[in-house]
């Protein structure tokens, strides 16, 4: 009969292992491929520059049309 339980015990504990390696390979598979998550240092910290120096070009290019767009409002009065 402990044996019998042990089983089942031992099934139960199988079946959870295989739901949570399925869950592991899913959330594997969702990760995007980029050097952010690289771990070689270099890699990650020229990642981090590029987006740093993307976001910076478009928040001056949105100031640059802005100063324009002022320019020219003060130059129509």
């Amino acid at each position: 009969m402990e044996n019998f339980s042990r089983e089942i015990e031992r099934e139960i504990i199988m079946e959870k292992l295989r739901t949570l390696e399925e869950r592991v390979r899913y959330l594997e598979e969702r990760v995007p491929r980029t050097n952010v998550l690289s771990p070689d240092f270099l890699k990650r910290a020229f990642a981090i520059y590029g987006h740093f120096w993307f976001s910076h070009l478009l928040v001056m290019v949105g100031l640059f049309g802005l100063a324009v767009f002022l320019t020219v409002l003060s130059e129509l009065n």
